[in-house]
Protein backbone atom coordinates (compact mmCIF):
# COMPACT_ATOMS: atom_id res chain seq x y z
CA UNK A 1 0.00 0.00 0.00
CA UNK A 2 1.35 3.43 -0.90
CA UNK A 3 0.00 6.95 -1.46
CA UNK A 4 0.11 6.67 -5.25
CA UNK A 5 -2.27 3.72 -5.00
CA UNK A 6 -4.62 5.70 -2.74
CA UNK A 7 -4.51 8.59 -5.23
CA UNK A 8 -5.63 6.14 -7.91
CA UNK A 9 -8.39 4.82 -5.66
CA UNK A 10 -9.67 8.34 -4.99
CA UNK A 11 -9.31 9.65 -8.55
CA UNK A 12 -11.19 6.73 -10.10
CA UNK A 13 -13.63 6.33 -7.17
CA UNK A 14 -12.51 2.74 -6.64
CA UNK A 15 -13.79 2.37 -3.09
CA UNK A 16 -17.13 1.82 -1.46
CA UNK A 17 -18.38 5.40 -1.28
CA UNK A 18 -21.84 4.60 0.03
CA UNK A 19 -22.89 5.60 3.54
CA UNK A 20 -19.69 7.51 4.26
CA UNK A 21 -19.27 8.39 7.91
CA UNK A 22 -16.41 10.63 9.03
CA UNK A 23 -14.26 10.21 12.11
CA UNK A 24 -16.39 12.77 13.92
CA UNK A 25 -19.56 10.79 13.16
CA UNK A 26 -20.92 13.17 10.53
CA UNK A 27 -22.23 11.99 7.17
CA UNK A 28 -20.18 12.79 4.06
CA UNK A 29 -21.36 13.21 0.46
CA UNK A 30 -18.70 13.83 -2.21
CA UNK A 31 -20.02 16.24 -4.83
CA UNK A 32 -16.67 16.85 -6.56
CA UNK A 33 -13.57 14.74 -5.93
CA UNK A 34 -11.22 17.58 -6.91
CA UNK A 35 -8.46 17.90 -9.47
CA UNK A 36 -5.34 15.77 -9.05
CA UNK A 37 -2.39 18.01 -8.17
CA UNK A 38 1.03 16.67 -9.24
CA UNK A 39 2.88 19.72 -7.88
CA UNK A 40 3.50 20.84 -4.32
CA UNK A 41 0.53 21.37 -2.02
CA UNK A 42 -2.60 19.30 -1.30
CA UNK A 43 -3.17 16.20 -3.44
CA UNK A 44 -6.59 17.15 -4.88
CA UNK A 45 -7.63 20.74 -5.42
CA UNK A 46 -11.01 22.48 -5.51
CA UNK A 47 -13.19 19.65 -4.23
CA UNK A 48 -16.79 20.07 -3.10
CA UNK A 49 -18.23 18.12 -0.17
CA UNK A 50 -21.45 18.00 1.76
CA UNK A 51 -20.93 17.26 5.43
CA UNK A 52 -24.31 16.68 7.06
CA UNK A 53 -26.21 19.69 5.68
CA UNK A 54 -23.28 22.04 4.98
CA UNK A 55 -21.51 22.48 1.62
CA UNK A 56 -17.69 22.81 1.77
CA UNK A 57 -15.28 23.91 -0.97
CA UNK A 58 -11.53 23.30 -0.62
CA UNK A 59 -8.72 20.80 -0.99
CA UNK A 60 -8.13 17.14 -0.10
CA UNK A 61 -4.96 15.56 1.27
CA UNK A 62 -4.29 11.81 1.17
CA UNK A 63 -2.04 9.71 3.41
CA UNK A 64 -1.57 6.09 4.41
CA UNK A 65 -2.02 7.00 8.08
CA UNK A 66 -3.41 10.23 9.44
CA UNK A 67 -0.28 10.94 11.50
CA UNK A 68 1.69 11.16 8.22
CA UNK A 69 0.24 14.68 8.08
CA UNK A 70 2.53 15.74 10.91
CA UNK A 71 5.44 13.62 9.66
CA UNK A 72 5.26 15.51 6.35
CA UNK A 73 5.12 18.83 8.29
CA UNK A 74 1.79 19.90 6.81
CA UNK A 75 0.91 21.21 10.28
CA UNK A 76 3.50 23.96 9.70
CA UNK A 77 2.63 24.73 6.08
CA UNK A 78 -0.06 27.36 5.36
CA UNK A 79 -0.60 25.79 1.91
CA UNK A 80 -2.66 23.11 3.71
CA UNK A 81 -4.90 25.50 5.66
CA UNK A 82 -7.70 25.07 3.12
CA UNK A 83 -7.79 21.26 3.34
CA UNK A 84 -11.42 20.30 4.05
CA UNK A 85 -10.95 16.51 4.07
CA UNK A 86 -8.10 14.26 5.15
CA UNK A 87 -8.41 10.90 3.35
CA UNK A 88 -6.39 8.06 4.89
CA UNK A 89 -6.19 4.32 4.72
CA UNK A 90 -5.93 4.13 8.50
CA UNK A 91 -7.01 6.81 10.95
CA UNK A 92 -4.57 6.81 13.87
CA UNK A 93 -5.42 10.19 15.35
CA UNK A 94 -6.51 13.78 14.61
CA UNK A 95 -4.25 16.38 12.97
CA UNK A 96 -4.13 20.16 12.89
CA UNK A 97 -3.43 22.71 10.16
CA UNK A 98 -0.99 25.58 10.54
CA UNK A 99 -3.97 27.85 11.30
CA UNK A 100 -5.16 25.56 14.09
CA UNK A 101 -8.11 23.86 12.29
CA UNK A 102 -8.64 20.10 12.59
CA UNK A 103 -9.67 18.80 9.12
CA UNK A 104 -12.24 15.99 9.18
CA UNK A 105 -10.95 12.52 8.32
CA UNK A 106 -12.29 9.76 6.06
CA UNK A 107 -10.81 6.29 6.63
CA UNK A 108 -10.76 3.98 3.58
CA UNK A 109 -9.73 0.83 5.43
CA UNK A 110 -12.36 -1.81 4.76
CA UNK A 111 -13.74 0.15 1.78
CA UNK A 112 -11.16 -0.95 -0.83
CA UNK A 113 -11.59 -4.28 -2.60
CA UNK A 114 -8.55 -6.40 -1.70
CA UNK A 115 -8.56 -7.82 -5.24
CA UNK A 116 -7.63 -4.33 -6.42
CA UNK A 117 -4.73 -4.26 -3.95
CA UNK A 118 -3.62 -7.69 -5.15
CA UNK A 119 -3.80 -6.60 -8.80
CA UNK A 120 -1.70 -3.53 -8.02
CA UNK A 121 1.01 -5.62 -6.37
CA UNK A 122 0.93 -8.18 -9.17
CA UNK A 123 1.11 -5.75 -12.07
CA UNK A 124 4.07 -3.65 -10.95
CA UNK A 125 7.32 -5.29 -9.85
CA UNK A 126 9.88 -2.92 -8.33
CA UNK A 127 12.66 -5.41 -9.12
CA UNK A 128 12.16 -5.09 -12.89
CA UNK A 129 13.79 -2.34 -14.99
CA UNK A 130 10.30 -1.68 -16.37
CA UNK A 131 7.85 -2.58 -13.57
CA UNK A 132 4.96 -3.51 -15.88
CA UNK A 133 7.09 -5.28 -18.50
CA UNK A 134 5.16 -8.56 -18.12
CA UNK A 135 1.85 -6.89 -18.97
CA UNK A 136 2.57 -3.92 -21.24
CA UNK A 137 2.00 -6.03 -24.37
CA UNK A 138 -1.72 -6.12 -23.48
CA UNK A 139 -2.05 -2.35 -24.09
CA UNK A 140 -3.16 -1.26 -27.55
CA UNK A 141 -0.33 0.30 -29.60
CA UNK A 142 -2.50 3.23 -30.62
CA UNK A 143 -3.06 4.09 -26.96
CA UNK A 144 0.70 3.90 -26.32
CA UNK A 145 1.51 6.15 -29.28
CA UNK A 146 -0.98 8.77 -28.11
CA UNK A 147 0.63 8.74 -24.67
CA UNK A 148 4.09 9.09 -26.21
CA UNK A 149 3.01 12.41 -27.71
CA UNK A 150 2.18 13.64 -24.21
CA UNK A 151 5.48 12.30 -22.83
CA UNK A 152 7.46 14.15 -25.50
CA UNK A 153 5.83 17.40 -24.43
CA UNK A 154 6.68 16.61 -20.79
CA UNK A 155 10.31 16.00 -21.74
CA UNK A 156 10.60 19.24 -23.67
CA UNK A 157 8.91 21.14 -20.84
CA UNK A 158 11.36 19.64 -18.35
CA UNK A 159 14.29 20.70 -20.52
CA UNK A 160 12.70 24.12 -20.85
CA UNK A 161 12.66 24.51 -17.06
CA UNK A 162 16.38 23.69 -17.01
CA UNK A 163 17.10 26.17 -19.80
CA UNK A 164 15.16 28.90 -18.03
CA UNK A 165 17.27 28.30 -14.91
CA UNK A 166 20.43 28.61 -17.01
CA UNK A 167 19.03 31.73 -18.66
CA UNK A 168 18.37 33.26 -15.26
CA UNK A 169 21.95 32.51 -14.17
CA UNK A 170 23.33 34.29 -17.26
CA UNK A 171 21.11 37.36 -16.87
CA UNK A 172 18.90 36.53 -19.84
CA UNK A 173 21.75 36.27 -22.37
CA UNK A 174 20.54 33.71 -24.95
CA UNK A 175 23.97 33.46 -26.62
CA UNK A 176 25.61 32.56 -23.30
CA UNK A 177 22.75 30.19 -22.46
CA UNK A 178 23.28 28.29 -25.73
CA UNK A 179 27.04 28.27 -25.11
CA UNK A 180 26.55 26.73 -21.64
CA UNK A 181 24.17 24.08 -23.01
CA UNK A 182 26.61 23.04 -25.74
CA UNK A 183 29.62 22.85 -23.44
CA UNK A 184 27.70 20.96 -20.74
CA UNK A 185 26.39 18.38 -23.19
CA UNK A 186 29.67 17.88 -25.05
CA UNK A 187 31.37 17.40 -21.70
CA UNK A 188 29.28 14.30 -21.10
CA UNK A 189 28.28 13.06 -17.64
CA UNK A 190 31.92 12.74 -16.51
CA UNK A 191 33.04 16.31 -17.32
CA UNK A 192 29.73 18.17 -17.42
CA UNK A 193 30.47 20.30 -14.35
CA UNK A 194 33.99 21.11 -15.56
CA UNK A 195 32.71 22.29 -18.95
CA UNK A 196 30.05 24.42 -17.28
CA UNK A 197 32.81 26.05 -15.26
CA UNK A 198 34.81 26.60 -18.45
CA UNK A 199 31.77 28.36 -19.94
CA UNK A 200 31.93 30.75 -16.97
CA UNK A 201 35.70 31.30 -17.25
CA UNK A 202 35.50 31.92 -21.01
CA UNK A 203 32.05 33.49 -21.53
CA UNK A 204 30.62 33.80 -25.01
CA UNK A 205 31.13 37.57 -25.07
CA UNK A 206 34.85 37.01 -24.59
CA UNK A 207 35.43 34.19 -27.07
CA UNK A 208 33.24 35.92 -29.67
CA UNK A 209 35.92 38.63 -29.91
CA UNK A 210 38.39 36.07 -31.26
CA UNK A 211 36.36 34.01 -33.72
CA UNK A 212 38.42 35.29 -36.62
CA UNK A 213 41.58 33.66 -35.23
CA UNK A 214 41.63 29.96 -34.33
CA UNK A 215 44.84 30.19 -32.28
CA UNK A 216 43.38 32.86 -29.98
CA UNK A 217 40.08 31.01 -29.52
CA UNK A 218 41.84 27.77 -28.64
CA UNK A 219 44.35 29.59 -26.42
CA UNK A 220 41.50 31.08 -24.39
CA UNK A 221 39.75 27.76 -23.92
CA UNK A 222 42.83 25.67 -23.22
CA UNK A 223 44.47 28.32 -21.06
CA UNK A 224 41.39 28.93 -18.92
CA UNK A 225 40.82 25.16 -18.57
CA UNK A 226 44.39 24.95 -17.18
CA UNK A 227 45.23 22.20 -19.66
CA UNK A 228 48.27 24.01 -21.03
CA UNK A 229 50.16 23.18 -17.84
CA UNK A 230 49.42 19.47 -17.64
CA UNK A 231 50.64 18.16 -21.01
CA UNK A 232 53.97 17.83 -22.80
CA UNK A 233 55.05 20.83 -24.80
CA UNK A 234 55.34 20.79 -28.57
CA UNK A 235 55.41 23.61 -31.11
CA UNK A 236 51.66 24.12 -31.10
CA UNK A 237 51.36 24.00 -27.32
CA UNK A 238 54.10 26.61 -27.04
CA UNK A 239 52.19 28.83 -29.46
CA UNK A 240 48.99 28.43 -27.42
CA UNK A 241 50.85 29.23 -24.19
CA UNK A 242 52.35 32.39 -25.67
CA UNK A 243 48.99 33.57 -26.99
CA UNK A 244 47.22 32.75 -23.72
CA UNK A 245 49.80 34.67 -21.69
CA UNK A 246 48.99 37.73 -23.79
CA UNK A 247 45.21 37.24 -23.49
CA UNK A 248 45.43 36.53 -19.77
CA UNK A 249 47.15 39.85 -19.13
CA UNK A 250 44.86 41.73 -21.49
CA UNK A 251 41.62 40.46 -19.95
CA UNK A 252 42.90 39.80 -16.40
CA UNK A 253 41.79 36.19 -16.56
CA UNK A 254 41.74 33.62 -13.77
CA UNK A 255 42.07 30.02 -14.94
CA UNK A 256 40.50 26.88 -13.51
CA UNK A 257 42.61 24.81 -11.13
CA UNK A 258 42.76 21.88 -13.54
CA UNK A 259 41.60 19.45 -10.86
CA UNK A 260 38.07 19.53 -12.26
CA UNK A 261 38.92 17.47 -15.36
CA UNK A 262 38.48 13.71 -15.59
CA UNK A 263 40.34 11.76 -18.26
CA UNK A 264 40.35 8.33 -16.59
CA UNK A 265 39.13 5.53 -18.84
CA UNK A 266 37.39 7.79 -21.37
CA UNK A 267 37.63 6.69 -24.97
CA UNK A 268 40.14 8.86 -26.93
CA UNK A 269 37.38 10.60 -28.93
CA UNK A 270 35.76 11.68 -25.64
CA UNK A 271 38.95 13.27 -24.33
CA UNK A 272 38.00 16.64 -22.80
CA UNK A 273 40.99 18.19 -24.59
CA UNK A 274 39.69 17.09 -27.99
CA UNK A 275 36.18 18.23 -27.01
CA UNK A 276 37.53 21.70 -26.25
CA UNK A 277 39.11 21.85 -29.71
CA UNK A 278 35.78 20.77 -31.23
CA UNK A 279 33.90 23.47 -29.30
CA UNK A 280 36.31 26.05 -30.70
CA UNK A 281 35.67 24.63 -34.18
CA UNK A 282 31.88 24.92 -33.77
CA UNK A 283 32.12 28.62 -32.95
CA UNK A 284 34.88 29.38 -35.45
CA UNK A 285 32.64 27.99 -38.21
CA UNK A 286 29.40 29.53 -36.89
CA UNK A 287 30.22 33.04 -35.75
CA UNK A 288 26.51 33.82 -35.19
CA UNK A 289 25.48 30.41 -33.90
CA UNK A 290 22.25 31.40 -32.16
CA UNK A 291 20.99 33.21 -35.25
CA UNK A 292 21.94 30.24 -37.44
CA UNK A 293 19.95 27.86 -35.22
CA UNK A 294 16.93 30.17 -35.08
CA UNK A 295 16.89 30.53 -38.86
CA UNK A 296 17.16 26.79 -39.57
CA UNK A 297 14.33 25.61 -41.80
CA UNK A 298 15.05 21.89 -41.86
CA UNK A 299 16.65 19.33 -39.60
CA UNK A 300 19.47 19.08 -42.14
CA UNK A 301 20.21 22.76 -41.51
CA UNK A 302 20.72 22.05 -37.81
CA UNK A 303 22.91 19.02 -38.38
CA UNK A 304 25.01 20.90 -40.95
CA UNK A 305 26.01 23.38 -38.22
CA UNK A 306 28.09 20.58 -36.71
CA UNK A 307 29.91 19.65 -39.91
CA UNK A 308 33.15 21.02 -38.49
CA UNK A 309 36.88 20.62 -38.90
CA UNK A 310 39.22 21.25 -36.01
CA UNK A 311 42.54 22.99 -36.60
CA UNK A 312 45.11 20.74 -38.29
CA UNK A 313 46.92 19.97 -35.06
CA UNK A 314 43.95 17.95 -33.86
CA UNK A 315 43.98 15.68 -36.89
CA UNK A 316 46.67 13.67 -35.13
CA UNK A 317 46.08 14.47 -31.46
CA UNK A 318 43.47 13.27 -29.00
CA UNK A 319 45.32 15.02 -26.17
CA UNK A 320 47.84 17.90 -26.38
CA UNK A 321 51.51 17.10 -26.77
CA UNK A 322 51.05 13.46 -27.73
CA UNK A 323 50.67 12.61 -31.41
CA UNK A 324 48.39 9.75 -32.40
CA UNK A 325 48.87 7.32 -35.26
CA UNK A 326 45.11 7.29 -35.71
CA UNK A 327 43.59 10.25 -37.51
CA UNK A 328 41.00 12.08 -35.45
CA UNK A 329 37.67 12.24 -37.23
CA UNK A 330 35.10 15.06 -37.01
CA UNK A 331 31.80 14.51 -35.22
CA UNK A 332 30.06 11.33 -36.31
CA UNK A 333 26.38 11.42 -37.21
CA UNK A 334 25.39 9.99 -33.81
CA UNK A 335 27.23 12.75 -31.94
CA UNK A 336 25.86 15.50 -34.18
CA UNK A 337 22.34 14.18 -33.73
CA UNK A 338 22.78 13.99 -29.96
CA UNK A 339 23.90 17.63 -29.75
CA UNK A 340 20.93 18.70 -31.88
CA UNK A 341 18.53 16.70 -29.66
CA UNK A 342 19.94 17.83 -26.33
CA UNK A 343 21.00 21.42 -26.99
CA UNK A 344 19.68 22.96 -30.20
CA UNK A 345 16.09 21.69 -30.23
CA UNK A 346 15.41 22.22 -26.49
CA UNK A 347 16.66 25.80 -26.86
CA UNK A 348 14.28 26.37 -29.78
CA UNK A 349 11.38 24.95 -27.80
CA UNK A 350 12.25 26.94 -24.66
CA UNK A 351 12.52 30.15 -26.66
CA UNK A 352 9.14 29.38 -28.20
CA UNK A 353 7.64 28.95 -24.72
CA UNK A 354 9.23 32.07 -23.24
CA UNK A 355 8.45 34.31 -26.22
CA UNK A 356 5.06 32.70 -26.88
CA UNK A 357 6.23 31.76 -30.37
CA UNK A 358 4.02 28.90 -31.58
CA UNK A 359 6.10 28.49 -34.75
CA UNK A 360 9.25 27.63 -32.79
CA UNK A 361 7.39 25.18 -30.52
CA UNK A 362 5.87 23.31 -33.44
CA UNK A 363 9.11 23.41 -35.42
CA UNK A 364 11.01 21.85 -32.50
CA UNK A 365 8.63 18.89 -32.39
CA UNK A 366 8.69 18.52 -36.18
CA UNK A 367 12.50 18.46 -36.14
CA UNK A 368 12.47 15.58 -33.65
CA UNK A 369 9.96 13.67 -35.77
CA UNK A 370 12.27 14.03 -38.78
CA UNK A 371 15.24 12.51 -36.97
CA UNK A 372 15.92 8.79 -37.08
CA UNK A 373 15.01 6.84 -33.93
CA UNK A 374 17.79 6.71 -31.35
CA UNK A 375 19.49 3.41 -30.64
CA UNK A 376 20.58 3.08 -27.01
CA UNK A 377 20.09 0.68 -24.11
CA UNK A 378 16.84 2.34 -22.98
CA UNK A 379 15.27 2.12 -26.42
CA UNK A 380 16.41 -1.50 -26.76
CA UNK A 381 14.47 -2.30 -23.55
CA UNK A 382 11.28 -0.95 -25.07
CA UNK A 383 11.69 -2.53 -28.48
CA UNK A 384 12.23 -5.93 -26.85
CA UNK A 385 8.80 -5.45 -25.28
CA UNK A 386 7.24 -4.88 -28.70
CA UNK A 387 7.14 -1.07 -28.63
CA UNK A 388 7.75 0.05 -32.22
CA UNK A 389 9.57 3.33 -32.81
CA UNK A 390 9.87 5.27 -36.06
CA UNK A 391 11.60 8.49 -35.10
CA UNK A 392 13.38 10.53 -32.46
CA UNK A 393 10.23 12.12 -31.04
CA UNK A 394 9.10 8.63 -29.97
CA UNK A 395 12.48 7.61 -28.57
CA UNK A 396 12.72 10.84 -26.58
CA UNK A 397 9.27 10.11 -25.15
CA UNK A 398 10.32 6.57 -24.19
CA UNK A 399 13.43 7.91 -22.46
CA UNK A 400 11.15 10.24 -20.48
CA UNK A 401 8.88 7.31 -19.59
CA UNK A 402 11.79 5.18 -18.37
CA UNK A 403 13.68 7.85 -16.41
CA UNK A 404 10.77 9.80 -14.91
CA UNK A 405 8.21 7.05 -14.32
CA UNK A 406 9.65 3.52 -14.44
CA UNK A 407 12.89 4.31 -12.60
CA UNK A 408 10.97 6.24 -9.91
CA UNK A 409 8.21 3.61 -9.71
CA UNK A 410 5.56 6.22 -10.52
CA UNK A 411 3.38 3.59 -12.16
CA UNK A 412 0.09 5.16 -11.19
CA UNK A 413 1.19 8.59 -12.40
CA UNK A 414 1.75 6.89 -15.77
CA UNK A 415 -1.22 6.47 -18.10
CA UNK A 416 -0.03 2.99 -19.09
CA UNK A 417 0.10 1.87 -15.48
CA UNK A 418 -3.30 3.39 -14.74
CA UNK A 419 -4.80 1.65 -17.76
CA UNK A 420 -3.37 -1.71 -16.74
CA UNK A 421 -4.84 -1.41 -13.26
CA UNK A 422 -8.22 -0.27 -14.58
CA UNK A 423 -8.28 -3.22 -16.98
CA UNK A 424 -7.32 -5.77 -14.33
CA UNK A 425 -10.81 -6.61 -13.19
Amino acid sequence: MDEAFLHHVWMFKRFNHHNLILGNGKRLSILNYGNHNRNSGPDFLNATLKIDHTIWHGHIEIHIRSKDWTAHKHNKDPAYNNVILHVVYEDNGPVTTESGIKPVCLELKGRIDMCLVSNYKGLFDRHLNIPCKNFISTIDHTYINIYLERLLTERLQSKTRHILRVLKNVAGDWEQCLYVLILAYIGGPVNKVAFEELANRVPYKLISKYLDKALSAEALLFGQSDMLRRFEEDTYMKALKKEYAHLKRKHRLLAMTGNEWRFGTLRPQNSPALRIAQIAAIYLKNKALLSTILNAKTIKDLIAILDIETSRYWNRHFIPGKASSKKVKPFGMQTKTAIVINAFIPLLFARGILLNDEYLRILSIEFLAELKAEDNHIIKMWTRLGIHVDNCSQTQALIELKTQYCDKFKCLNCRLGTKLLLNAE
